[in-house]
């Protein structure tokens, strides 16, 4: 999963970049894991004290994990309309749309809210 790729590159120092998001989060959603993909959206995302999933407990958060520049808005839009689209949790892409949009450098689709609660 998601640590067997992060926990090596936080040990050695290497930043995952958005090419390696862009995989992971795919990745577990595709798998079904939408708190994993949650909880990686909020590393990645530098969210505060963010809570994580059993499956990624073993992450450091912090600022090797956050993402310079941030994600691009198509990536974020994708992997919240799939978490609420794909019988995942619409109230999950919902609070982490509102926790995503608090954030600095995070650029989200201005509709996106509107879609996420159409299909909630």
């Amino acid at each position: 999963g998601a640590v067997q790729v992060l926990e090596p590159m936080q040990r050695q120092r290497v930043r995952p970049d958005v090419r390696t998001y862009s995989l992971l989060l795919r990745g577990l959603v595709d798998a079904g894991d939408f708190a994993g993909a949650a909880g990686l959206l909020r590393l990645a995302c530098g969210v505060r004290q963010a809570s994580l999933p059993q499956s990624l407990v073993r992450l450091t958060p912090g600022s090797d994990l956050h993402l310079k520049g941030g994600l691009p808005t198509d990536l974020l839009s994708e992997i919240l309309q799939a978490m609420a689209r794909r019988g995942g949790d619409e109230h999950l892409a919902i609070q982490l749309c509102k926790e995503l949009r608090g954030l600095p450098g995070v650029r989200l689709d201005p509709k996106l809210s509107m879609s996420l609660t159409s299909r909630a």
